[in-house]
């Protein structure tokens, strides 16, 4: 049994909620998403429908799995203890445990780069309708203090590491927090774009009525960063979907979602939620 299939049986075998596994998202941060490889230039623009998702980053543009990890357990930590200045870790080994990463090289030199891209990024969500606009800068941190040594990473300093999140993304994190499973996030960990399909199911299912049919064209919107929308390059993605697909219907067990037999699209149907119960209790 591989290793994804071992952790889909104890999801099915244990709710979330009892196994303690509870992670969320914001809702805006489903929606429109981080590149899955890393973009050239400071800027980086996407756009789904009427919203335009803009990061600017003058340390290089967040991307890949490890940035939407961080946000993740941002978000969780937010909407567990209501705090907008968020504890990283003593060490970066302890930040890395957090997140679910294993401790190699490798792993300690990415964490702390996509750490620095995400604090660093200027991040805008623009909404464009007829003679409507609205702009809304949600920047994932306002200030932060990251003391790690990536050469030391077991080391602990007099201070540890923080970061005072956005107000904008505090209060979205706050407003629409989306359930998870954090044994599935740790179990789709190695990709972003099987991050971003699950957090898109999980927002998505349980809010459909009927069977619903999502176009290619739309699917490439929401997960297409980095395939081109037409030929080859939308061909190309709709395998690429298909593999992750599966992927992730291993983790979300409940989940009713199938590929279109005539190569329309993706069909939706109402599903269980991916936590079953409430996760946090959110005071009014």
């Amino acid at each position: 049994m591989d290793k994804l299939a071992l952790d889909a049986t104890y999801i099915k075998a244990e709710s979330a909620t009892t196994a303690d596994a509870i992670a969320c998202v914001a809702r805006l941060l489903v929606m429109v998403t981080l590149p899955h490889s890393k973009p050239t230039g400071p800027i980086y623009e996407r756009r789904n429908g009427d919203l335009i998702f803009r990061v600017i980053a003058p340390h290089g543009i967040p991307y890949g799995a490890k940035p939407r990890l961080i946000a993740h357990w941002l978000s969780s930590e937010i909407v567990k203890t209501r705090a907008r200045e968020i504890e990283l870790g003593g060490s970066l080994s302890e930040f890395l445990r957090k997140l679910g990463i294993e401790k190699t090289g490798r792993e300690i030199r990415a964490v702390k780069d996509q750490t620095r891209r995400l604090f660093a990024s200027a991040i805008q969500v623009e909404r464009k309708q007829k003679s409507q606009w609205t702009i809304l800068h949600m920047n994932v941190a306002a200030a932060a203090d990251i003391l790690w040594d990536p050469k030391l990473p077991d080391q602990e300093g007099l201070w540890g590491s923080t970061v005072k999140v956005g107000e904008a993304f505090y209060d979205e994190c706050l407003r629409s927090p989306i359930p998870l499973d954090e044994r599935a996030l740790r179990a789709l960990k190695g990709s972003s774009f099987d991050l971003d399909i699950y957090g898109w199911a999980a927002a998505r299912l349980f809010t459909v009525k009927k069977p619903t049919l999502i176009p290619w064209t739309l699917l490439q919107g929401q997960f297409g960063a980095g395939y081109p929308a037409t030929g080859r390059g939308l061909r190309n993605f709709k395998k690429a979907f298909g593999q992750r697909l599966n992927r992730v219907l291993q983790v979300y067990p409940g989940a009713k979602m199938w590929m279109d037999d005539a190569g329309r699209g993706l069909w939706l149907d109402k599903s269980p939620p991916a936590v079953h119960k409430r996760l946090f209790h959110i005071p009014r």
